[in-house]
C-alpha cells in the first residue's frame, strides 16, 4: 500500500468543503492512488482491510487534507459497510479511530452516519461492550458540537430506548463512567433534553453523587475527564442541588491530590467547577475554613487565576469563616498582600478582604499584621491610590478594606503612638472621598482612633481642618466593601 500523503500535501491549495472541488484539487495520479487505497480498505477479506485501515490511520494523522479527500471519495460509506460486514475486533477499532479523525472536520457526514441506518450506525455498535468507549468518544464529538441540527439530532438519538440502555450500561461501568459523565454534563445544558428526560437525568445524577467520593482513587486521566464532566454539570441548577454535598466533600482531598501532582490545568478546571457549585450550595459552610485555608495558599501562585475568585465566593457563602492566625495559611495571606500592588488583582482584593474579616475579631491577627509590617503596606496602597465613583470595583474593594483593616489595628494604642503625622494626610484624603463610598467611613474610623491615642496626630488633624470631616462621617456605620 502506498502512502500518498506527501503528494496530496504538495498539490492541495485552498481547502474547500465541496466534495467535487476537493477532488478537482488533486492530481489524477494521486486521486487514482487514493481510490486504490480505499478499495483495499473495503476488501471482503478482514485481514486485508485491517492492514489498509492501519495505513489509513497514519495518513490521516499526518495530513488534515487527507481526511477531506477520504470523505470526498466516499470513505465514510466504506467504513459503514465494513462495520457491518466484518466482526474482527482490530479492524473495528481502527475504523472507529478513522471516524474519530474525520468527524471534527465533517460533522454532518457523521450525523448522517449515526441516524440514517440504526443497524449500521452508532447504536448497533454500542451494543457490543468492547466498543463502548469508542462509541462514547463519538458521542462526545456529537454532543459537544454547537449546532442546532446536531442538538436536535442528539435528542432524536436519545429517544432510541436501546441507546439509553447502552448509555446507562456505560454509566454503571468504571471504564466508561467518566466519559459518560462528561457527555451528560453537556447534554443536560439543553433545556429540551432536560425537561424531556428529567427523571432519567435525576437517576444518573444520583449515581454520579454516589461515585464522587471515590475520585481520589482514580488515575489522572480519569480524574481529568471527571472534572470536565463536573464542570458541565455544575452549570445546571438540578445538578448543583443533587451533587452539592458530595462535591464539597471530595473537593479539598482532590485539590490536595492534584496540587501534590503539580496538575495546574486540572486544578484550575476544578476551581472553575467549584465557582459554579457555590451558587446555591447549602453544604459548603461545613468545609468553609479548610477550603479557605487551601485557597489562600493557591492565591499566592499567579498560575491559579480562579483561586481568588473562588475564595471570594466561599467567603460570601461562609460569612463567619476566619483564618486561624497561628497557622501557616495566615502567613501565606500576608505574603500575598506584601507581594502585590496591582489594584486590578483579584488575589490582592480577596486577600485584603479576608484580612479585614480576620482582624475584626482577632487580637492576635492584628499583632501579626503589625509584626510583618502589613500596616505599612496597606498605608502605601492608600497613599498612592484614590477612590472615585469611576474607580474599578477591585480598586474600591482593596482600598476600602485596607482602610478598615488599619482601623482594626489602630485599636492598639502602642501602634498609634508609632505613626508619623503624614499618615493623617493619607487617611483624610480618603475620608473626603465621593459621598456614598465605603472608604469614607472606614478612613474616618481609622483617623478617629489615631487622633484619640496620639496627640501629635490630633494636632495634625486640626491643622488640616479634618475634625469637621470626622464629625460629618461619624453618623455612618462602620462598613467594608
Amino acid at each position: 500500500y502506498c502512502d500518498v500523503s506527501s503528494g496530496i500535501n504538495a498539490e492541495y491549495g485552498a481547502i474547500e468543503t465541496d466534495n467535487q472541488e476537493v477532488i478537482r484539487s488533486v492530481s489524477a495520479e494521486n486521486k487514482k492512488e487514493f481510490q486504490h487505497f480505499l478499495a483495499k480498505l473495503g476488501s471482503k477479506k478482514a485481514f486485508e482491510a485491517t492492514i489498509a485501515s492501519e495505513l489509513l490511520l497514519k495518513n490521516l494523522q499526518a495530513s488534515y487534507l487527507n481526511g477531506r479527500l477520504f470523505r470526498a471519495l466516499g470513505g465514510i460509506e466504506v467504513i459503514q459497510n465494513q462495520l457491518v460486514r466484518h466482526s474482527e475486533h482490530t479492524l473495528h477499532v481502527n475504523l472507529f479511530g478513522i471516524l474519530k479523525s474525520v468527524l471534527c472536520e465533517d460533522r454532518l457526514s457523521f450525523f448522517t452516519w449515526v441516524y440514517s441506518d440504526p443497524t449500521s450506525g452508532l447504536v448497533a455498535h454500542a451494543k457490543n461492550e468492547k466498543y463502548r468507549m469508542l462509541v462514547l468518544l463519538l458521542m462526545q464529538k456529537l454532543v459537544f458540537w454547537d449546532s442546532e441540527e446536531i442538538v436536535d439530532g442528539f435528542l432524536e438519538f436519545w429517544s432510541n430506548g436501546l441507546m439509553r440502555q447502552v448509555f446507562a450500561a456505560c454509566f454503571s461501568e468504571k471504564e466508561t463512567k467518566a466519559m459518560s459523565v462528561l457527555i451528560l454534563g453537556k447534554a443536560i445544558r439543553n433545556n429540551t433534553f432536560l425537561v424531556r428526560y428529567k427523571d432519567e437525568v435525576i437517576e444518573m445524577l444520583k449515581c454520579v453523587s454516589n461515585y464522587i467520593p471515590r475520585l481520589v482513587e482514580e488515575d489522572i486521566a480519569e480524574q481529568k475527564t471527571w472534572i470536565g464532566g463536573l464542570s458541565g454539570l455544575s452549570m445546571t441548577p438540578i445538578a448543583r442541588k443533587l451533587l452539592d454535598k458530595s462535591f464539597w466533600t471530595i473537593f479539598l482531598p482532590l485539590l490536595d491530590f492534584l496540587d501534590k501532582q503539580d496538575k495546574e490545568s486540572m486544578i484550575d478546571d476544578l476551581l472553575a467547577a467549584g465557582m459554579n457549585f457555590t451558587l446555591d450550595s447549602t453544604s459548603i459552610s461545613q468545609h468553609g475554613l479548610e477550603i479557605t485555608e487551601k485557597l489562600v495558599g493557591l492565591c499566592g501562585n499567579p498560575v491559579f487565576k480562579k483561586a481568588p475568585l473562588l475564595l471570594n465566593r466561599v467567603l460570601e457563602r461562609c460569612p463567619n469563616t476566619l483564618l486561624a492566625e497561628d497557622k501557616g495559611q495566615f502567613a501565606s495571606l500576608l505574603k500575598v498582600i506584601k507581594s502585590q500592588s496591582d489594584m486590578q488583582s483579584d488575589s490582592l482584593s480577596t486577600a485584603v478582604k479576608l484580612l479585614t474579616r480576620t482582624t475584626a475579631n482577632s487580637v492576635q491577627a492584628r499583632k501579626w499584621v503589625v509584626k510583618y509590617n502589613i500596616v505599612e503596606k496597606l498605608v502605601s496602597l492608600l497613599e498612592v491610590n484614590s477612590v472615585t465613583k469611576e474607580s474599578s470595583k477591585s480598586a474600591v474593594a482593596i482600598l476600602s478594606n485596607a482602610a478598615l483593616t488599619c482601623a482594626h489595628v489602630f485599636q492598639d494604642e502602642s501602634v498609634c503612638k508609632k505613626q508619623e503625622p503624614e499618615i493623617v494626610d493619607i487617611f483624610l484624603k480618603h475620608a473626603k472621598a465621593d459621598k456614598g463610598l465605603a472608604i469614607q467611613q472606614n478612613a474616618a474610623i481609622a483617623l478617629a482612633r489615631l487622633a484619640t491615642q496620639n496627640p501629635a496626630l490630633l494636632d495634625r488633624l486640626r491643622q488640616l481642618r479634618g475634625l469637621e470631616v470626622l464629625h460629618s462621617r461619624f453618623s455612618l456605620p462602620e462598613n467594608s466593601s
